[in-house]
């Protein structure tokens, strides 16, 4: 979602990076020192997640503006409520600014793992 985000302030990620409250990073994927296979992943539309220390957690995906793609990167160093709270905030600026792209991601999320993933809506 942050990617998302991050892809229609064209690069900006300070608003994603309030709402979650964690710093995000992007770069160019020469300067993300990524093997053959995580940039191979990133452009098939993977997340990366590597798990630094106990309960440390970085994740890198590819976000595309202004007809480069780019790595978005951020480590979580702990899970907080923040945290969903930033997600779901992301979600409903999604839906107001860009429905398609926040189903876009649905279809991606439920074609990768094994639960469904829905919006709900009160209407």
């Amino acid at each position: 979602m942050a990617a998302s985000q991050v892809e229609s302030a064209h690069g900006d990620t300070s608003n994603a990076s309030k709402l979650l409250g964690v710093p995000l990073e992007l770069l160019s994927f020469k300067q993300a020192d990524l093997g053959r296979i995580e940039k191979a992943r990133l452009h098939s539309g993977q997340l990366l997640q590597n798990k630094k220390s106990i309960g440390e957690l970085n994740l890198r995906t590819k976000v595309h503006f202004n007809n480069m793609d780019f790595v978005l990167s951020t480590t979580f160093k702990e899970f907080r409520s923040s945290h969903i709270s930033g997600a779901l905030s992301l979600i409903g600026f999604m839906q107001r600014n860009n429905s398609d792209a926040l189903q876009n991601i649905i279809n991606r999320y439920s074609s990768q793992f094994l639960f469904p993933v829905r919006i709900l809506s009160n209407d």
